[in-house]
């Protein structure tokens, strides 16, 4: 996490704001997204939000519904989404990633699992952003949101209280 407050502190102070970028890991090929992580960075992100993959992707709109249908399709999982991101590294990729996803695919992976792995590859914050207030439970090291999508319903949560590790909604 201070390598993102540090990246939003560093715009602040540049009187500017952070670019932040979405990409479904997989699209349009598991190839490819190393190469577009590594083009976002030179292009000036900040920060980048590489979402996983979901069969079932109902807080997205169209294109990331379409984006996660294709990811699938060519056998994109957390685990290669992971991968995907280490390889990015190792090529150079230097500035905060989020990995951003629904609650089963936190669960498919393990929970306290794909932090570890997460943080191994780079990844900063895993963004969880499927359960809404008292749903779920809080995993040390994912973050949990919900309705604050441009897709999503119109809100009918509290405002988010945040703390270190975990964003709680009550």
């Amino acid at each position: 996490m201070e390598h993102i407050t540090q990246t939003f502190n560093n715009c602040k102070s540049r009187n500017r704001p952070a670019l932040i970028p979405f990409i479904t890991a997989g699209f349009p090929t598991p190839r490819e997204t190393p190469d577009i992580l590594l083009s976002m960075q030179a292009g000036g992100a900040d920060i980048i939000e590489l979402g996983l993959p979901t069969h079932n992707p109902t807080a997205d709109g169209p294109i990331i519904q379409h984006a996660s249908k294709t990811a699938i399709a060519h056998g994109v999982t957390p685990r290669s989404t992971i991968g995907m991101l280490r390889t990015a590294r190792r090529r150079g990729l230097h500035i905060p990633v989020i990995l951003m996803g629904y609650y089963s695919s936190i669960i498919e992976y393990g929970e306290r699992k794909i932090v570890t792995d997460c943080k191994i590859a780079g990844a900063r914050r895993v963004f969880n952003r499927q359960f809404a207030s008292g749903q779920g439970r809080l995993v040390p090291g994912v973050v949990s949101c919900s309705g604050n999508e441009p897709n999503s319903p119109p809100p009918t949560l509290p405002r988010p209280h945040s703390t270190r590790n975990n964003l709680h909604l009550h």
